[in-house]
């Protein structure tokens, strides 16, 4: 993968987890400051304990203005919306690629999750996931 311009890394620090939650959140580590009318391409590789049926929602949020399309690995690509994936129980990873074009606002890209239906077990996303993104624009 050819990675152009300024490269940013974000690791996160700690396990995040949620239980009975299906409305999706911002992800408390895995975000991306960017400027106005910047482009940045961006991969994520995903940690997560999953101790039942394994669905996760997916989704990215960024700054008013502007546009995001992403994908699954080996998906085809959402634009501005919100995936439910099987991602397997236990204890498992997957890898999201995307860009974003952004507005004439600086703004945060969020990665965000949840459960996709409300249970009572917890579902954890793992510390040492990663945000690497690079600007192309």
């Amino acid at each position: 993968m050819k990675r152009a311009g300024n490269t940013k890394l974000v690791k996160k620090t700690s396990d995040e987890s949620l239980s009975s939650q299906t409305i999706l959140q911002d992800d408390n580590e895995l975000k991306l400051s960017i400027g106005s009318e910047e482009l940045w391409n961006f991969e994520i590789r995903v940690f997560v304990d999953c101790p039942s049926d394994g669905y996760v929602k997916n989704s990215f949020s960024g700054p008013s203005g502007s546009t995001i399309n992403w994908a699954r690995e080996g998906n085809k690509w959402n634009a501005d919306s919100s995936s439910t994936r099987n991602v397997g129980q236990g204890p498992v990873g997957f890898v999201l690629k995307g860009r974003i074009k952004n507005g004439n606002s600086s703004g945060t890209l969020n990665y965000q999750w949840s459960q996709s239906t409300s249970r009572n077990d917890t579902f954890t996303v793992k510390k040492g996931s990663l945000l690497i993104a690079w600007k192309s624009g």
